[in-house]
């Protein structure tokens, strides 16, 4: 199995920070993006955060959430999110479910430019990338 290079690291890392710095607003927190957004409950969660609106009943977490469910909350969450006008190209709900980085990554990377690069009283890019590179730091000093 190929290792997986630094800058993937740290780009997961950054990203489920921005995705964190949203989510404690309901004391929610991701660990594992592939992991973590799978059942649709975070991503959910994030768009009614971000968006502030309201999402359509979906189903909360729980240990026996079927995949049927998941793809059910998670499609709640891209309908909404393409009601922001935010165009997703190739990627589902199953495409989440089943762990697949690149679209995830894509999709945060997309939510990242729609709602915090592109909004004039939050911070820049840059800003996205040095919250990433603070908590790095503070990690390797504790």
């Amino acid at each position: 199995m190929e290792e997986e290079a630094d800058w993937v690291k740290f780009q997961r890392k950054t990203f489920t920070n921005w995705i964190n710095s949203y989510l404690k607003k309901r004391d929610l927190k991701a660990e594992n993006l592939k992991e973590d957004l799978a059942d649709g409950v975070l991503l959910c969660n994030l768009i009614e955060i971000l968006s502030g609106k309201n999402l359509p009943k979906w189903k909360s977490a729980d240990a026996k959430m079927h995949r049927l469910h998941q793809v059910g909350n998670l499609n709640i969450a891209l309908q909404a999110i393409n009601a922001e006008g935010i165009k997703l190209v190739g990627t589902g709900a199953e495409d989440i479910v089943d762990g697949n980085q690149k679209l995830i990554m894509g999709l945060i990377w997309t939510l990242i430019q729609k709602f915090q690069i592109s909004m004039d009283e939050t911070p820049t890019s840059t800003s996205v990338v040095m919250i990433g590179n603070e908590k790095q730091r503070a990690q390797r000093n504790h």
